[in-house]
């Protein structure tokens, strides 16, 4: 797009860091008018400033005066967009909101717990623990009756374990997590963000050999025996290749797969390529064909034997023994190890699974929290508790109806900055919820955990609202999101598309300016730029000749014995040839075929016919030798840049086209001739022009995108002078007055 499209994505779509301006005593003055609508000082200092941000030098008038140029022009299309309804428009409605919600995640999130939060999950990534646990369930949403008997059941177990009784027996006979009956709790090694959060904090904060505290999480109570803490082993990558041999399967199978995977692991010990085995043999479908190769991973992402053998190998394509997990044998292939990275490198990504993790209700109820205090959160508590009771009762009889129309409806239960929020508007959302509400014949627990999730809804929908009127950054940056978003749409009716769809309109442009797109005098040449002088000499004649060498090109073709004079490896031959003569018009076929023996040089003619090579696009000679010799030549001297490179990289670079001579150093002093000739001038370079095109009309097939582009500016001037027609503009001079002040004393 033009410059144009660059200023508005300039004022409506960059975001900063920095802050909104203080507003002062004159900021607020409007700096000008489009029609009846003001624009103040402040808007155009904050505009200003993000658009300037990487200017170290002093601002002088010329430039506010240059911006607030561009400024005014921007607030004349916003205005004719709103003229125009585009506001109105459902995809620009939606646009916006999502910009919206974009822009107001920064605000809703407390960043000092959020970052707490990571540096506390990077440290303890520096740490494992190997820990068992008992879990006792209970429901989020459980009674108060059910919760303490959790609670009582499972500080009974804590005592029975401090007391000395075996902490892995009482899971197998105790916890409710299915899988103690088989692992006695014992969960192995772990490390952050892979357990819920509050049970990382117990398994952390306790000591080896210890039994912690009863603690809750989603899944009901638990404690945590900690058996041991060691440095994390990192990551690591690894190949494997698999037998599979699952649990249940017959004696005599189960032991043929061991053998199996005994006999590979001993032809790998004896030399046996590993990518080759790997594809051959192993029954891991999803690795087989890329060698084995399985993704990273830490402690806990694998199943124990695997992982413990895998962290056994101490460098690259060391190989373990078979290994026997519940899927088969495995033989494991260390590739890469990875210690723990610095924080830095690994902040966005545990930011970004803080906000997917448990851990994300800590910045919630600090938000909450502030939320209520910033915003004179007000709870009316006897109100609640009748509403708790009504609602409660509703949701056990199914009597909605008489719920609604209890006089207790019309109460406020809680305000925000004195705006209150009804008792019917919580029935309303709690009717919608009664499925959820009735759990073993009583609701109130339920019931009150839907209020609070519905009071941080509307702290948080309340906080959104009023965003602009408490952050001034906030509020300009949402404005110039808006009428960025309006300016695009108007801008690509009024200017970028149509400049595009008016063929006509386009080609009267070019026409009336055709003085603007005059070729000069150009050479239609080839330039082989040299790293050394001394190589010109070498590439001299290849220049010279009307054909090009190509890299890697030459075959000969023996002839066979027989009747297997021309067999299948000769069809191969010249089929791979083929495919590459085809595939690019620039390259051609030669072929020196033996003239004593027709038979075969009729049988490599025939055979490149039917493949597509005949007519210009093979070049056939006689030849005394008994063999066919072809090769790929080009018509291009810009293909033979990877042949001259061969064994010598970037000795030789080849440019070949149109080149115009007025500006250009390297052909500006060559006679205007056809010829080869050598530069040594500043570079070292040969240069061979095929023709002279005198100076002429560039076609508008030529420089179509030059042209639309001129002709966007073009239009755009037009509209813009219509619209200040439409809009008179208004300058406040003392306001700019203070504006050039407010700089110059910067």
């Amino acid at each position: 797009m033009k410059k144009t499209a660059s200023i508005i994505l300039g004022l409506a779509l960059l975001v900063t860091a920095c802050s909104a301006p203080k507003k002062g005593s004159h900021d607020s003055d409007y700096l000008f008018k489009v029609g009846d609508k003001e624009v103040t000082n402040e808007e155009f200092i904050y505009v200003f400033n993000k658009n300037n941000f990487n200017n170290d030098s002093v601002i002088t008038r010329q430039e506010i005066d240059e911006y607030l140029e561009l400024f005014v022009n921007f607030k004349l299309k916003v205005k004719e967009a709103e003229s125009l309804g585009l506001q109105n428009e459902e995809a620009f409605i939606q646009e916006l909101e999502t910009y919206r919600k974009q822009l107001a995640k920064p605000y809703l999130t407390e960043t000092t717990i959020t970052n707490a939060l990571i540096e506390e999950a990077y440290e303890r990534s520096k740490q494992e623990v190997n820990a068992s646990h008992i879990l006792i369930t209970v429901d989020p949403g459980a009674s108060p009756q059910d919760t303490l008997a959790a609670y009582q059941k499972i500080t009974a177990l804590r005592d029975r374990a401090i007391n000395g009784e075996d902490f892995n027996a009482l899971a197998r006979s105790n916890s409710q997590d299915p899988s103690a009956v088989q692992n006695g709790g014992n969960l192995g090694y772990f490390t952050s963000m892979q357990m819920v959060y509050p049970f990382e904090e117990a398994a952390y904060a306790t000591a080896e050999g210890e039994v912690s505290e009863p603690f809750r999480t989603r899944y009901g109570y638990h404690i945590v025996k900690v058996h041991d803490k060691r440095e994390s082993r990192g990551k690591i990558k690894v190949a494997h290749i698999m037998i599979r041999a699952a649990q249940g399967m017959s004696v005599e199978d189960s032991v043929a797969a061991r053998k199996k995977a005994e006999e590979i692991y001993r032809m790998l010990d004896q030399g046996a390529d590993w990518f080759e085995t790997a594809s051959e043999y192993s029954e891991d479908l999803n690795t087989k064909d890329r060698g084995g190769e399985l993704p990273w991973f830490g402690t806990g992402n694998m199943v124990p034997s695997f992982e413990n053998a895998a962290f056994a190998l101490e460098n690259p394509k060391d190989i373990s023994e078979p290994v026997k997990t519940p899927y088969g044998w495995h033989i494991i292939r260390l590739l890469e190890r990875q210690s723990v990275p610095a924080l830095e490198d690994v902040r966005e990504n545990i930011a970004r699974q803080i906000n997917r993790d448990s851990r994300a209700e800590v910045n919630k109820k600090a938000l909450i929290k502030r939320l209520k205090e910033e915003n004179s959160f007000q709870e009316n508590t006897e109100v609640l508790e009748q509403m708790v009771a009504l609602v409660s009762t509703a949701a056990v009889s199914g009597n909605w109806e008489k719920a609604q129309s209890d006089s207790l409806g019309s109460k406020a239960v809680f305000t925000i900055n004195l705006k209150p929020y009804y008792v019917s508007d919580f029935i309303s959302l709690a009717e919608r919820s009664a499925e959820g509400l009735n759990r073993g014949g009583t609701a109130e627990p339920s019931v009150r955990n839907l209020y609070d999730r519905w009071t941080e809804m509307k702290l948080v929908e309340y906080e959104e609202e009023h965003l602009a009127d408490k952050y001034d950054d906030y509020r300009l940056l949402y404005q110039e999101y808006r009428e960025g978003i309006l300016l695009f749409e108007l801008m690509d009716r009024k200017v970028w598309s149509k400049a595009t769809r008016d063929t006509s309109g386009l080609r009267n442009y070019y026409q009336e300016n055709i003085e603007k797109y005059q070729w000069g005098k150009r050479f239609n040449a080839a330039i082989i730029k040299l790293s050394d002088a001394s190589l010109a000499d070498e590439v001299k004649p290849l220049l010279k000749a009307d054909l090009y060498p190509v890299s890697g090109s030459t075959t000969v073709l023996e002839p066979g014995d027989g009747d297997m004079l021309f067999n299948n490896l000769h069809r191969f031959k010249l089929d791979s040839l083929a495919r590459r003569v085809n595939a690019k018009s620039s390259l051609i076929l030669t072929a020196s075929l033996p003239e004593e023996d027709e038979a075969f040089a009729d049988s490599v003619r025939q055979t490149l016919s039917r493949f597509g090579i005949n007519g210009e696009k093979l070049r056939t000679q006689g030849t005394e030798s008994s063999t066919a010799a072809l090769a790929i030549m080009s018509t291009s001297p810009k293909d033979m840049e990877a042949f001259l490179n061969e064994g010598r990289p970037l000795s030789f670079r080849v440019d070949y086209g149109r080149f115009e001579v007025s500006g250009n150093e390297m052909l500006q002093d060559l006679p205007a001739e056809k010829g080869v000739y050598e530069v040594t001038d500043d570079e070292n370079a040969l240069i061979r022009i095929y023709e002279v095109l005198e100076p002429q009309a560039k076609q508008l097939s030529e420089i179509r995108g030059q042209v639309i582009s001129d002709y966007q500016e073009h239009l755009e001037k037009e509209w813009v002078a219509e619209l200040r027609e439409k809009y008179p503009v208004e300058i406040n001079r003392r306001a700019l007055n203070e504006i050039y002040r407010k700089f110059e004393n910067e």
